[in-house]
């Protein structure tokens, strides 16, 4: 599996919205459900994560436990 996937899919078992930022951190926080759209969209994504300073925002349904950030 690639890595972006690995991160990706470390990321959806704790977080409602989250977003991957430069290939491999995983973003998230207070409000991120309001706040994510703030910069607009973004051309500086590669195969689902985002590059440097860009987010690749997500969104998981029905998590069930979900944080509202990472601690």
């Amino acid at each position: 599996m690639c890595g972006n996937h690995i991160v990706v899919l470390d990321c959806i078992h704790r977080l409602e919205y989250f977003g991957v930022q430069f290939y491999g951190e995983c973003w998230s926080g207070p409000g991120a459900g309001e706040t994510f759209a703030r910069d607009g969209p973004s051309e500086a994504c590669y195969e689902g994560v985002g590059k440097k300073k860009t987010n690749a925002v997500y969104r998981i349904e029905d998590l069930p436990g979900k944080q509202e950030h990472i601690f």
